[in-house]
Order: structure tokens, then sequence, then C-alpha cells
């Protein structure tokens, strides 16, 4: 996966995570944890809504993020899952990408805004590992 906001972006290499803040000019390495589904340290997560873990309802068309939108609110089967009460999920219809991705931390709510999904094989493995000379002058952080 690659994650990119502002001067932040988070990619992973399969193997280990990179977080690189442009502005603090700081590189943070570290190993993929095993099985979590913890989206703060694996964002590829945010998108895994397999039917074995969760309920799903469908509840119409909204507009959401500037897109008309169908509403899918997901519900984990067990009281929760990693703390996670519900997920509101807004698939673009015409697109049929996610535009917006609600979490209810018991009553806190994490909103994620998609603004643009990009599909292609044009991506080379080289995109998604870590090369040390494009972060020159960066502090590297490697808890691997």
């Amino acid at each position: 996966y690659m994650i990119k906001v502002g001067e932040q972006e988070q990619f992973s290499d399969g193997e280990f995570s990179y977080g690189v803040n442009g502005l603090d000019k700081q590189v943070v390495i570290e190993n993929l944890p095993e099985g979590g589904a913890d989206i703060f340290t694996t964002p590829s997560r945010a998108f895994e809504f397999g039917v074995e873990l969760f309920d799903m309802t469908y509840e119409g068309v909204f507009d959401a993020n500037g897109h008309r939108c169908e509403k899918i609110v997901l519900k984990p089967k067990a009281d929760s899952f990693n703390g996670i009460n519900q997920i509101f999920l807004y698939v673009d219809r015409q697109k049929s990408v996610p535009r917006v991705i609600s979490y209810d931390y018991n009553g806190a709510v994490l909103a994620v805004n998609i603004d643009e999904v990009e599909f292609s094989d044009e991506y080379d493995d080289d995109d998604f590992k870590f090369d040390r000379g494009k972060y020159s002058g960066y502090e590297i952080m490697d808890f691997r």
C-alpha cells in the first residue's frame, strides 16, 4: 500500500512499514504487525471488511464527500472489533470506489475521506521499496 496526505506518506513493501514526515524530515521504519487489524499501524486494513467478521446492512443512497453514494453499515459479529462498534461505508455509485469510511470507536467517530483512488497495473515493485537516497537530510528511525 501507499498513502499520501500532504507532506506525509505511509507505504509498505509487504514486510516493513515506512512512515515519512516531510515537515519534520523524519522517516520511521517498522515491522508490519502480524494479524492485527489496527488501521493506524496497517492502513490497508481500513479496506478489509470480511463477511465472517461483520453483519452488513444497506441503508440507501446518500451524498458523501461530494458524491452520490450507497451507504453500508457494518457491525462486528462480536461486541466490538478492535474497539470498533460500527463502520459506515459510502461507496460511489458510478465508480464503485469508497468515498468515505467512518469508524465508531466506542462513540468517537473517525472519518476517512477518500478524494482519489488510483488503479494501475503500471506500478513497479521498486515503487514500494525504501530508498535511503530519496531521504537525504532526513532523520531515519529504524525500529525493525
